[in-house]
């Protein structure tokens, strides 16, 4: 026998054989297991379901049964709460309402003394008005009040004519009346009169010289007034001025320095409402001013009598104080309302 070399001989890998089914043969039918036991009694898994599809459903009922109690026990506690609050606010309104109704009691007795107090202040300030009327009248005789007096009593009136209180309103624009008349009583030492000739009209052919456009009433009768200006003529923007203020003709070349308006026949009353006055003495008359527009540049009450009117009892113009602070304060006096 002949020996084989040991380089020659070379491992591989096992072999797996397999035996075919001999021809004509039949597959091996696999062994059935033996039969399972069935459950006894009426519960079927197939039927009823296995326990995973018992245990949702109950889960969720008992989360719904929790949450109901859980709304019903706020719901109760929102009711306690309401009912301790109830509770507690009337023991705290039964402890106030007696602390009130005494605090009531004070506000009332000290509402008393302030009515009492304004009432009294009150009756002081229409007496206080009352005696500078009466001083003003008795002084007209010796004219023992000069302008700063009046200045200084002007003041203390037109405070007081603003008042909202009618009794005391109606008593200042008294005293403010007989305050006005006395100034232009001691205004008869700075009138243009004392070193003026004044005359009527005089005839200058076809120049115009004085433009007169005034407007008046009368108190009982027929009345009328007299114009008169110093017989020489000024540069027509330095002369005398009397027309309304939305008149339109003036004077071209020259006029008069001053204007005079003196009472000729009756009770006039000069009305001022809607005017433009410029270097015009009023002299002796009566004029009256009710805050409407009005211009008045280097104006002479002289002895006048004043009618100064608010514009509703008891609320004053605001224009009307003005022009009784104009006379009051200055002479001549000067004032642009529009």
């Amino acid at each position: 026998m002949q020996a084989i070399s040991r380089e020659n001989f070379k491992p591989s890998s096992p072999k797996v054989l397999v035996f075919r089914t001999p021809m004509g043969g039949q597959t091996p039918i696999p062994l059935k297991e033996p039969n399972q036991p069935q459950p006894q009694g009426g519960y079927r898994p197939h039927i009823h379901g296995n326990l995973a599809q018992w245990v949702a459903p109950a889960i969720t009922l008992i989360i719904g049964i929790v949450s109901i109690w859980m709304v019903r026990s706020s719901r109760t506690a929102d009711i306690e709460k309401t009912t301790t609050d109830e509770h507690t606010n009337g023991l705290i309104t039964a402890k106030l309402d007696p602390e009130i109704d005494k605090l009531n009691q004070r506000v009332s007795k000290l509402e008393g003394q302030i009515e009492q107090f304004n009432e009294d202040r009150k009756r002081s300030t229409s007496l206080q008005l009352s005696g500078i009327e009466a001083q003003v009248k008795a002084a007209r005789a010796t004219k023992t009040l000069g302008p700063r007096d009046i200045q200084r009593l002007g003041k203390i009136v037109l405070a007081f004519s603003e008042s909202k209180d009618s009794e005391i309103s109606d008593a200042a624009w008294d005293a403010l009346r007989n305050l006005l008349n006395y100034r232009s009583l001691l205004n008869v030492q700075d009138s243009p009169t004392l070193h003026e000739e004044f005359t009527v009209k005089v005839p200058r052919g076809l120049e115009v010289s004085a433009i007169i456009k005034s407007r008046m009433k009368s108190e009982g009768g027929e009345s009328s007034v007299t114009f008169t200006y110093p017989n020489r003529l000024v540069p027509a923007d330095q002369s005398f001025v009397y027309q309304p203020i939305n008149d339109t003709e003036v004077l071209t070349r020259q006029g008069h320095p001053y204007l005079r308006v003196i009472t000729a026949k009756g009770r006039p009353i000069m009305l001022l409402d809607g005017f433009r006055l410029r270097n015009v003495i009023f002299d002796g008359i009566r004029v009256e001013y009710d805050g409407g527009p009005l211009i008045m540049e280097d104006v002479y009450f002289v002895n006048c009598t004043f009618e100064i009117n608010p514009a509703t009892k008891g609320k004053p113009a605001a224009s009307s104080l003005l022009f009784a602070k104009a006379v009051l304060d200055k002479v001549p006096s000067n004032l642009s309302v529009s």
